[in-house]
């Protein structure tokens, strides 16, 4: 159901995690605002709604990447809601101007040369050159998404946080659409004609794109394959001048915050009606979250939290 240019109904999963590994979700329907965070900097009253504009057929409505100056109470309890927010983080992104070589200069010389080492190192492997192709076309989205899955299987995105190129036939469809509709890029990196490492992006509005999958084989682990593969796509997106940031979009990790130029701090804020319910989800998720958030704590206390995190992507 729409309400309005940018909020819909959709549903939406709620998910208890152990550190990264997904345990299991819950599926929601929300009314969701499609608003990327820099349409909301200095104007949150996009982000305003009333439990009273909200759907029967909707738990609530839901505000992702909420710019969040300070850090927000998990719950709230509202007059007509409650709130929630189960995630706070630094939201990280790359401005692409002035040019690469600009961008190039925020690392230190060590960094630099290291990145460039591994392009060179990778060009050697491959015999002499760097194959790697970008997809923009409807028809060649296709193709792109054929052989991205096949790389997406062997990953331990896909196979340990079920967060790999999704396989249903729906999300084929997107993709195909968003390229035909010019929304939509595709990189592949490969080896002796076999693509080993994929990036997967789309537009939000004119002038951002996000950066949505991305893995590689690890067989080719060694190679850099998929620090090569950014590289040489934002070297080229540089060189394009079609954007003015790309966007790393939820989730922190030691890569996005490398590459990055900046980040901003940012909330999901869920508003749910109240009722038990809906008390009992919240309270179930909070607790799942605080054992998932003490074991990694108890890991780092004891050094292995690299070591178990090496063991069960080997395993995946």
């Amino acid at each position: 159901m729409k309400v309005n240019a940018n909020w819909n109904e959709k549903p939406v999963k709620l998910k208890f995690l152990l550190g990264e590994i997904p345990l299991f979700s819950v599926r929601l329907s929300m009314l969701t605002l499609d608003s990327h965070f820099t349409e909301l900097l200095g104007n949150g009253e996009q982000a305003a709604m009333s439990m009273e504009q909200v759907p029967s057929t909707a738990d609530g409505f839901l505000v992702r990447s909420l710019p969040a100056g300070e850090s927000l109470p998990r719950l709230r309890v509202l007059p007509d809601s409650l709130q929630y927010v189960p995630a706070q983080y630094q939201r990280f992104y790359l401005e692409m101007q002035p040019s690469f070589a600009e961008y190039l200069r925020k690392f230190s010389p060590k960094s630099r040369h290291t990145l460039r080492r591994k392009v060179r190192k990778f060009a050697e492997f491959s015999g002499g050159h760097v194959d790697w192709r970008e997809y923009r076309s409807s028809e060649d989205m296709q193709e792109f998404y054929r052989l991205a899955r096949q790389v997406s299987t062997l990953t331990y995105q896909e196979r340990l946080l079920k967060a790999g190129l999704p396989e249903s036939e729906d999300f084929q469809r997107t993709v195909v659409t968003l390229a035909s509709r010019g929304l939509a890029r595709g990189y592949l990196l490969y080896y002796h004609g076999r693509a080993i490492s994929y990036m997967f992006c789309t537009l939000s509005g004119l002038d951002i794109l996000l950066y949505r999958y991305v893995g590689f084989d690890p067989k080719f682990q060694s190679w850099s394959p998929g620090t090569v593969l950014f590289y040489l796509a934002v070297e080229k997106l540089f060189v394009q001048r079609e954007f003015r940031i790309l966007d790393f979009t939820e989730g922190e990790g030691d890569q996005k915050r490398f590459f990055a130029t900046g980040s901003i701090r940012c909330a999901d804020v869920y508003h749910f009606r109240r009722s038990g319910r809906i008390l009992f989800l919240i309270v179930l998720h909070f607790v799942a979250d605080f054992v998932s958030r003490a074991t990694v704590r108890v890991l780092d206390g004891l050094n292995l939290r690299a070591r178990v995190k090496k063991f069960l992507r080997s395993r995946a």
